[in-house]
């Protein structure tokens, strides 16, 4: 049996700078932009529900108050498998602060943009 590792999905964006896909919706964070009616991060939230059901998820964004009115999020919220952390200044601090905290390994990391990943891809 493999260990179910703990997901982190990097949600930040450089400090001081909107993406420019997020602006266009009026949005502060890319992971909120809707495709096909649903926020980008909602189908990294199934492919990780859908490879490690009951798997720990960190998500790490600027504003850790992002998600909380996320109908998306609501379930792994409301589960205690979910919780946000504050982004670092960039993308390797982001990871190293995420994984500084009560964190069990292993560690996958992926973005919340990462429309295309797919469960198996999580597992291979």
């Amino acid at each position: 049996m493999s260990l179910q590792p703990t997901i982190l999905i990097l949600a930040g964006q450089r400090l001081g700078r909107v993406d420019p896909l997020a602006a266009k919706y009026g949005l502060e964070h890319k992971c909120l932009v809707p495709l096909l009616g649903r926020p980008l991060i909602a189908y990294v939230l199934d492919a990780v529900d859908a490879a490690f059901p009951g798997a720990r998820i960190i998500v790490s964004i600027n504003d850790p108050q992002a998600l909380d009115a996320e109908p998306e999020a609501r379930r792994y919220f409301e589960e205690g498998r979910l919780v946000t952390v504050a982004s670092a200044k960039n993308l390797l601090e982001s990871v190293i602060a995420a994984a500084a905290g009560d964190v069990s390994y292993p560690l996958l990391v992926t973005t919340g943009d990462n429309v295309l990943i797919t469960p198996e891809a999580l597992q291979g």
